[in-house]
């Protein structure tokens, strides 16, 4: 997963990549960014134009993008995540005590 794309999102940038890799996992083309062809220069160029003509799209891309980054990249959903990975290797109880009791409350990281 390409960190800039993750970035730009996060940033509130709209994004035209290519469909290479995984990249179609993390950006849904019209939705959350604009795909095109690997290799196709002319089908970018066009995209990146249609963006700039076309500032609701881009703004509308950007928003859903921004929103969807924090649902899916942010810390509690990366967390929780990780948490899942753990209780399903080592069992339920154990990591879950461990990690309740890791994590400073929201109370003790304001003092």
């Amino acid at each position: 997963m390409p960190v800039s794309i993750i970035e730009a999102f996060a940033s509130g940038l709209p994004v035209v990549t290519t469909n290479a890799g995984g990249i179609p996992y993390m950006v849904r083309d019209g939705t959350t960014g604009l795909l095109v062809g690997r290799g196709d220069d002319e089908a970018m160029a066009e995209a990146a134009i249609r963006l700039l003509c076309d500032e609701g799209l881009a703004l509308g891309i950007a928003e859903r993008a921004r929103r969807e980054c924090e649902e899916r990249y942010g810390w509690e959903a990366v967390r929780d995540a990780w948490l899942r990975l753990y209780e399903a290797s080592a069992g339920r109880d154990r990591v879950r005590a461990s990690a309740e009791s890791s994590v400073p409350s929201a109370a003790n990281v304001r003092e």
